[in-house]
């Protein structure tokens, strides 16, 4: 099977995060059919590794790496259960895209490309392919692994998504979780507001483009309400910490009048603000069951606080051009029974200015009686100098592509950081095919970069000896 035989083979197997045991299964029985030894430890994560080819037995042993994992996001009118229905997968403009859920090109291209290579007929060192669980959440998988199995002197992770750049150092990051229970007490007439429409993305690699979040801009409309003394019932806005929010709802007491005058201006006064991907920006008003809901001056805390939280590039990179250096990104809110809860998820190359962000947060949620709970945390991946995996992937990549490839940083996590801290004598290099809009309903990645990629990686290997 090729490469993108292998990516519509995996997209039938459901793998959200924390629920890759399919895929697992998947994998563990691939090996076995295939007569490769394998290793599954007790968080999903699988090892597979393959002999040298013939002539290859004194070539380096080469890791490849990537995610089983995918983020589950979908319209709101789609009813797909992402533990069990395949994603349905379509083809526009020479590439794949899912109806109504994100599409899983991150990282099922890496999963593809490797099965490729395992089952394929092609010249290679020894080696070993790593398929690390419960990346998206919070490199858990990667976290957990045992890295004393890995005796590779190089590896290729393949969860980039820009086919002309090599990534060669990555941000760190942690997960904040801020709560506060309230009061509550019934309401009289209800409201359901949505906001819809926005593009969305990635956290880490979208975070400067300027997307609106959803729930920042849900908390601006309660906020311009907050003299009509609006209450606030339920909140549901995003679903990950490292996705920028497409769509938030929430529950509101307010007059019906009051609140469809104010709805309807702030969208003309956002949408002459937003950018062109966010031009689908709507804000909508309907009735709702009326429930049990906050005061109005708990309503205004909590709108104010979401508004005071430093959100979005907080500094750019003074030694990379165009690289976010610290970002924060609130990418969950849910208001239910009188509990808020906000996700945040941080990142930042520079360690300190990282704990500087979370000290930062610690005490404005304290201030105003919240609970900051520090969760998952990761380290960078510091830049390597010199490199010969990456001059050997440059030189392969103009023999495919016909040009030459750069060399770049990359603000998203990446689970190089966990395994160069683990190995840090192993040169790692991170690289993908193109996609676009990541962690979104409109995700797409490139079918002919796919193949590249693929191609690339392959060269690579065939000359393995020559490294």
């Amino acid at each position: 099977m090729t490469h993108l035989e292998y990516f519509y083979e995996i997209s039938k197997i459901p793998r959200p995060s924390g629920e890759e045991e399919k895929i697992a299964d998947y994998l563990c029985e691939f090996a076995e059919k295939h007569g490769l030894q394998y290793y599954r430890d007790e968080g999903r994560n699988v090892l597979i590794n393959k002999p040298a080819s013939k002539g290859y037995e004194n070539a380096p042993c080469f890791c490849l790496q990537g995610h089983t994992d995918m983020v589950c996001e979908k319209e709101l009118s789609s009813d797909h259960d992402f533990t069990k229905d395949p994603i349905d997968i379509y083809v526009e403009d020479g590439k794949l895209k899912a109806h109504g859920t994100t599409l899983g090109g991150d990282d099922g291209a890496a999963i593809s490309i490797m099965l490729a290579l395992l089952s394929g007929d092609y010249k290679t060192p020894r080696l070993q392919c790593l398929f690390t669980a419960e990346e998206e959440t919070g490199l858990f998988g990667a976290g957990s692994f045992d890295y004393s199995l890995i005796d590779a002197e190089y590896m290729i992770n393949i969860d980039g998504e820009e086919e002309d750049e090599i990534l060669a150092s990555c941000a760190g990051g942690l997960r904040a979780k801020l709560v506060k229970s309230y009061p509550t007490s019934d309401t009289n007439e209800c409201f359901k507001i949505t906001i819809s429409g926005l593009a969305g993305g990635h956290s880490g690699a979208d975070i400067h483009k300027n997307r609106a979040n959803a729930s920042l801009l849900m908390f601006r409309l309660i906020s311009k309400l907050s003299c009509s003394n609006i209450r606030l019932a339920f909140f549901e806005g995003g679903s990950k910490e490292n996705a920028i929010t497409p769509y938030a709802t929430a529950v509101v007491e307010c007059d019906k009048d009051v609140l469809k005058k104010a709805a309807s201006e702030f969208k003309a006064e956002i949408s002459k603000t937003l950018t062109e991907e966010d031009k689908n920006f709507d804000v909508t008003v309907e009735e709702a069951k009326s429930a049990a809901a906050l005061s109005a001056d708990a309503t205004r805390e909590l709108a104010s606080l979401a508004q005071n939280l430093k959100s979005g590039v907080i500094r750019m990179s003074e030694d990379v051009q165009g690289l976010v250096s610290t970002s924060s990104n609130l990418g969950v809110v849910k208001v239910e029974n009188g509990t808020a809860k906000l996700y945040y998820s941080v990142r930042s190359e520079d360690d300190d200015e990282k704990q500087a962000v979370w000290a930062e947060y610690e005490e404005i949620a304290n201030e105003s009686g919240y609970t900051a709970e520090r969760g998952q945390e990761y380290p960078g991946w510091k830049f390597r100098r010199e490199s010969h995996l990456r001059t050997l992937y440059a030189d392969a990549y103009k023999t495919v592509v016909g040009r030459d490839i750069k060399v770049n940083a990359i603000h998203a996590g990446l689970e190089c950081g966990i395994i160069s801290g683990a190995l840090p004598d192993l040169d790692i290099i991170a690289i993908g095919p193109n996609m676009e809009y990541v962690h979104t309903t409109a995700e797409a990645m490139d079918i002919d970069s796919f193949t590249r990629v693929f191609e690339t990686i392959k060269l690579c290997l065939e000359r393995a000896k020559d490294i």
